[in-house]
């Protein structure tokens, strides 16, 4: 599947302690998200601000999108329609 992500549009969402993102392929439009704590074991660090996990999450965002991908393409999709990457993912 082909996806095109909006790069530059992702933002903390601090509810849910996850940077959301969007993406569009054939299928329509897809909500994305990478934990936080996926971001902090990322580069090791126990507490980040928001502007600190979306620096991590735009320093490594090639790594998460084929991440995010690959588990829209499984049917990965948690409560509420979004994609998920957590640490277990980028643990693989």
């Amino acid at each position: 599947m082909n996806i095109k992500f909006d790069n530059g549009d992702e933002t903390y969402d601090a509810d849910r302690g996850v940077v959301v993102f969007h993406g569009r392929s054939e299928r329509g439009d897809h909500i994305f998200g990478c934990s936080k704590e996926a971001l902090m074991d990322l580069v090791r660090i126990s507490e980040a601000s928001s502007d600190q996990l979306l620096e991590i999450f735009r320093a490594n965002n090639r790594r998460i999108h084929s991440l995010a991908r690959a588990k829209l393409v499984a049917g990965a999709i948690e409560d509420g329609g979004m994609c998920l990457v957590k640490t277990l993912d980028l643990n693989r």
